[in-house]
């Protein structure tokens, strides 16, 4: 008794699991966006204060952390605008859509691609994050305006912009082999007229 599945149920089941992948990474854009938002931002302050203590003395409550300016504290929050989830959603949605390109890209290197791009985010607005901080450490309100409204609007569109190459990069390294045609060694294609016997 064979117990091979025939080749159209493999390709039926093996379109099924990317559109459940698909799905999946659309759900946990609008999560990240929604519900985690919170958490998602408790922890970018937490990352925020754990870099920034390497430099200058910091608490950290929630999405808030604390820096002081001449024995002047200031609390700084990790709002919905500054937190890196407004770029780590659309890599979601982009991850969601290479999980769809059937046969062009696996799922591991969709992943692999994925988790590049958003290390990518985190990494950059941590830094962003630092910045305004710091600045405030040394030069008190004065730099909010250039290290907040400035430089960090610039930092975020490059994050966003880099991410997505990261992204996009990482998952096309190496495409599958069956997306790979060889030809022979001359650069001529092979004609593509059957041989009828």
């Amino acid at each position: 008794m064979s117990t091979t599945i025939p080749d159209a149920t493999a390709a039926r089941l093996a379109h099924a699991s990317r559109a459940a992948a698909a799905a999946a990474l659309v759900g946990l854009a609008v999560v990240v966006m929604t519900a985690w938002s919170a958490s998602y931002r408790h922890l970018e302050a937490e990352l925020t204060g754990v870099s920034s203590a390497l430099f200058t003395h910091t608490l950290v409550y929630q999405q808030y952390w604390l820096l002081w300016h001449d024995h002047t504290p200031m609390a700084f929050d990790v709002t919905r605008q500054c937190s890196s989830n407004l770029m780590v959603s659309p890599l979601l949605l982009l991850a969601a859509l290479g999980t769809l390109l059937r046969g062009r890209i696996g799922l591991l290197r969709v992943l692999l691609g994925l988790l590049a791009g958003v290390a990518t985010c985190v990494v950059l607005n941590t830094v962003r994050l630092d910045i305004i901080g710091l600045a405030y450490g040394h030069w008190g309100t004065d730099s909010h305006w250039l290290t907040h409204d400035l430089l960090g609007s610039l930092i975020t569109v490059a994050a966003s912009l880099l991410a997505v190459v990261v992204q996009v990069v990482v998952a096309g390294v190496h495409r599958s082999p069956r997306a790979r045609r060889s030809f022979p060694e001359d650069g001529s294609r092979p004609s593509r007229h059957r041989l009828r016997g």
